[in-house]
């Protein structure tokens, strides 16, 4: 990089820098114009880096896309999806760029923050990004074993998370497969059912007897939660065979709604696997808990500066990190 795009970039951080701390609730119009201004600046900057460098200032461009990436992120204050598909558009040019050079610390950096849009950006529903993202914290965590043991604690609560979100959606998608094998042989043992209410009632044995098949393999917190979904989905069952007036229909029509949303609920929110409700699971019910957690044993300050800054580890501003990685 040329000595004025290196002196543009030094400017845009210490602006970043700057926004950040005058506005640390990352909200308001000033704050999003000036944050908005230095995401919109570190892109210009790096599309220009990239046209004029080569494979001998990689590093730097890449650290610029990266730059730019946090500074969407910031805008976005974590949770805006349109400034969270921006951030990781910048860090996918930054991991285009790094592929060229091999920076160990660089890497780490950039996979964390790659790794945390993507888990973000699957809302707990998306399995596809879900395990992009555990696949690029696993990769940071293995090299912060060797070069940088102060980023383990939170890559290892990043990592925890995207195990969690990975695992139950894996599941739900095989219980969604589950029920439509299910949902395919009622329709063919009763080809011509011109009876919607015995067809119910037939499906909901189907399901029942592979849940009493399946029970004695479940962990007992998801057994109990299984068991009383069932019993919540009879009840819709048997009053949907037994209601006649129209608003008995409709009332039981919004019953199973709500089952349905329960089921497909985020994983995050309920801590459970199919999104079924069990606030007293010890263990994964935690998994609304993990989620928060973000800096292992740093103190709580720490945790939310690492978390709202979308980084690892947050070095001193006059560390010798500075210079070369930039704050954003």
């Amino acid at each position: 990089m040329t000595p004025a795009q290196l002196s543009r970039r030094d400017a845009l951080i210490a602006r970043s820098d700057a926004a950040l701390e005058r506005w640390p609730d990352r909200s308001g119009p000033e704050f999003e114009a000036e944050m908005g201004a230095v995401a919109q600046g570190f892109e210009d900057l790096a599309h220009s880096a990239d046209r004029s460098g080569d494979h001998r200032d990689a590093l730097e461009r890449s650290q610029v896309w990266r730059y730019a990436g946090n500074a969407w992120f910031d805008l976005g204050a974590g949770r805006d999806r349109e400034k969270l598909e921006y951030a990781a558009s910048a860090y996918r040019s930054a991991e285009e760029a790094l592929a060229e050079v091999h920076d160990a610390i660089e890497l780490i950096k950039l996979n964390y923050c790659y790794g945390n849009t993507l888990l973000k950006l699957s809302e707990g529903k998306d399995l596809k990004l879900a395990s992009a993202a555990r696949a690029r914290l696993a990769a940071a965590l293995d090299l912060a074993r060797v070069h940088m043991p102060s980023g383990i604690a939170p890559l290892e609560s990043e990592l925890g998370n995207a195990d969690q979100i990975v695992a139950l959606l894996s599941e739900a998608d095989g219980l969604e497969g589950r029920v439509d094998r299910l949902r395919s042989r009622v329709r063919q043992a009763e080809p011509q059912n011109q009876h919607p209410v015995e067809e119910a009632e037939a499906l909901f044995g189907v399901l029942r007897q592979e849940f009493e098949k399946e029970k004695p393999s479940l962990e007992p917190t998801r057994r109990a939660g299984l068991a009383d979904f069932m019993e919540r989905l009879e009840d819709v069952v048997r009053r949907g065979t037994s209601e006649q007036s129209l608003p008995g229909m409709l009332a039981n029509r919004g019953r199973l709604d709500g089952l349905i949303r329960e089921f497909q609920a985020d994983p995050r929110r309920t801590g459970h696997p199919c999104g079924l409700a069990q606030p007293d699971d010890p263990g994964g019910a935690a998994g609304t808990e993990i989620i928060r957690r973000r800096c292992g044993n740093r103190s709580a300050q720490s945790r939310r500066n690492a978390r709202e800054r979308n980084e690892p580890v947050r070095p001193n501003r006059q560390g010798d990190d500075r210079d070369q990685q930039g704050g954003s």
